[in-house]
């Protein structure tokens, strides 16, 4: 018998930046890995969290949510504001009346002049 899986968890994108820099990223959602995602019908929230409780927003920007395009950022102040952090973020998307966490991983602001 052939054996299958089903999973709705999160896609895993760990972040790591440096306080005091602007920081901005974009993102194609896809069904795939390949087909992006019509998202035209969706509102987003991003979060840096601790403890699933919010910690700081994340910006997002609907760039072009036919072909599944978001852009995610923070200013200078809010990433010299998490100096040496490292918790977890999370994007959920809502469409209608449903709600899900497509993308959730580490998130670590580096001290100015630290590396990995």
């Amino acid at each position: 018998m052939a054996r299958s899986t089903f999973s709705q968890a999160p896609a895993i994108l760990d972040l790591t930046l440096t306080a005091g820099d602007d920081w901005g990223m974009q993102l194609t959602l896809t069904e795939d890995g390949v087909t992006p995602i019509n998202l035209s019908t969706y509102t987003f929230d991003a979060d840096v969290l601790d403890g699933g409780s919010s910690v700081q927003a994340i910006t997002v920007a609907n760039t072009d949510l036919v072909n599944g395009v978001i852009d995610l950022s923070l200013s200078d102040a809010a990433t010299t504001a998490l100096e040496g952090v490292t918790r977890t973020w999370a994007l959920t998307w809502v469409n209608g009346s449903d709600t899900f966490t497509a993308v959730a991983g580490m998130f670590r602001v580096l001290k100015r002049g630290e590396t990995r």
